[in-house]
């Protein structure tokens, strides 16, 4: 019988290590299980009825329309394809896109030793499902961090330890990562910009300048070169235009002045310390370790962690609406950050002590999960109210109303911002233009709203849904057409507040109505909500 060979200190610490990410790995699955039924909201929503059509034939921006980019909706498609499931795809998008950031982070963050890299990645997880900055939600920031944490992990390390022979396959590496999160929202590739200056500002010791831009313009041209083959097949396909009015001239629309952006920053502080002060002590640790003498990463480790804020700061001022979700791209630099503040605590002069300083991190970490507890115990519905008010459960509940009332094949439209209620009632949106306010405004408003008439026209829905107040002709055309072809759905009342149901005039369901031997599911008493 073999015998069995002790555990050296290396095997001891990769063990160690691997427990330590397999624990913080299992805490976010079963952190995520509460909102698992959770009910779509706006962008969950959005993405997830965008993918349905795409995966039953219908081509993005043409069929349906929304201005982000091509990825997240790709990534919606996919994972439905296989769940089939709305709330089982949320929810695995959720954890292991959290999980994969966490392992980006843990690298990143481990140049600066095991110790650090292990910190960083307990402060992920104790950032990532926030619900408050909505980061128990698969939204576009939680696939850019994703990207992100794993560039810089590729930047930062090999500005520092790895080969000079692996440098082009990193570059490379680099690039189609921040491409990758350029593909969910533009603004990722700040970031990147950012941290090319800096490498090119301060070279790595031993790289001549010259080299540095050398990789640089790689980069810059394997993303270009991604970005291109997106728009050719966009192109022919038949929607080079509308592509291009979509991803690059209704973004400057929406945005605006990004200089005003950036200044307006500073008049925006009141909203980013409600959503980002839970994040304070990985902030103090950051400062910490960045100004003290007790550095346990390279000074160059800090310098591109420097870079990365400035690029984060872009990144979440640029948009210039600052919703809450934006603050969560702030996450990946401050957990690195932290890891690196929690591995120079026993350093720092009167507190050489290993235990007290891994007493303080802890500490740290339990700060900052402690405002999300309260949400925590909520089941999926309770939770849903508690973030976005009884208007939105409201919503919902005529979402489930409206399709009762419908035979299979039946479809209903809402010209609102409620884009979730056709996922709801797992209903296809019979119009191009799912959500009102890209109708109103922006470059593509006008064709959008040719688009969704001619929709309409082609294919009249059985009901129309209209938001908060009686349905009135106005100015808007869809309006228009919507107050001529449709009558109030007879006796309804408010009682599916916030929504008011139009019928189609002449409509199935307007004869299956009149019928007195006809009872439809969705004519059931509910409470009047006001």
């Amino acid at each position: 019988m073999t015998p069995i060979e002790p555990a050296t200190p290396a095997t001891f610490a990769i063990r160690k290590r691997t427990s330590v990410l397999l624990g913080l790995s299992l805490f976010l699955i079963l952190a995520r299980v509460p909102s698992y039924d959770e009910p779509l909201e706006w962008d969950m929503g959005m993405y997830t009825v965008v993918a349905r059509e795409l995966l039953e034939g219908e081509r993005l921006y043409d069929d349906a329309w929304d201005m982000k980019p091509p990825a997240i909706f790709a990534t919606f498609a996919a994972v439905l394809l296989v769940t089939g499931d709305d709330f089982l795809a949320l929810y695995l998008l959720s954890v292991v896109v959290g999980i994969v950031t966490m392992l980006g982070v843990y690298h990143a963050a481990s140049i600066a030793g095991r110790a650090a890299g292990l910190w960083a990645a307990a402060f992920w997880a104790a950032m990532c499902f926030d619900p408050l900055t909505g980061a128990d939600r698969p939204n576009t920031e939680a696939f850019i961090n994703a990207a992100v944490s794993w560039a810089f992990a590729l930047w930062v390390r090999g500005s520092l330890v790895e080969a000079h022979r692996s440098r082009r396959r990193r570059w490379i590496g680099i690039a189609l990562l921040f491409t990758l999160a350029s593909l969910y929202k533009h603004v990722a590739i700040a970031p990147a910009v950012c941290l090319a200056i800096a490498e090119a500002l301060f070279p790595p010791r031993g790289i001549s300048r010259r080299r540095v831009l050398g990789d640089v313009a790689l980069m810059a041209t394997v993303g270009l070169l991604c970005w291109g083959a997106i728009f050719t097949y966009f192109a022919a396909t038949g929607r080079a235009w509308l592509t291009w009015q979509t991803l690059f001239v209704n973004p400057r629309a929406y945005s605006g002045s990004m200089l005003e952006n950036v200044l307006r920053t500073w008049s925006a502080g009141p909203i980013m310390w409600k959503f980002m002060s839970f994040m304070t002590p990985a902030a103090v640790l950051t400062v910490i370790a960045a100004l003290s003498g007790a550095r346990a990463a390279p000074r160059r480790a800090w310098l591109l962690l420097g870079a990365l804020a400035i690029g984060t700061f872009l990144a979440v001022a640029l948009p210039g609406s600052f919703l809450y979700h934006y603050f969560q791209l702030w996450f990946v630099p401050l957990a690195i950050g932290a890891g690196w503040g929690a591995a120079a605590l026993p350093r720092l002069p009167g507190l050489r002590s290993p235990r007290l300083a891994t007493a303080a991190s802890a500490l740290a970490v339990v700060v900052i999960l402690y405002p999300q507890l309260s949400l925590l115990g909520l089941s999926g519905p309770e939770r849903g109210r508690r973030k976005y008010g009884d208007f939105f459960m409201w919503a919902n509940d005529s979402a489930r109303a409206a399709d009762a009332m419908l035979l299979p094949g039946e479809t209903f439209y809402t010209w609102s911002e409620e884009t979730y209620v056709y996922a709801v009632a797992r209903r296809r949106p019979p119009a191009a233009g799912i959500w009102r306010e890209h109708t109103l405004r922006g470059p593509l408003a006008a064709w959008l709203t040719k688009r969704t008439l001619e929709d309409l026209k082609r294919n009249p829905p059985e009901l129309y849904l209209h938001w908060g107040t009686p349905l009135e002709p106005g100015d808007h055309p869809i309006s228009r057409w919507a107050a001529k072809h449709y009558a109030p759905l007879p006796g309804a009342g408010r009682k599916h507040f916030p929504m008011f149901f139009y019928v189609r005039k002449g409509g199935a369901l307007e004869r299956r109505l009149r019928a007195p031997s006809e009872s439809l599911p969705g004519q059931t008493e509910k409470v009047d909500a006001m």
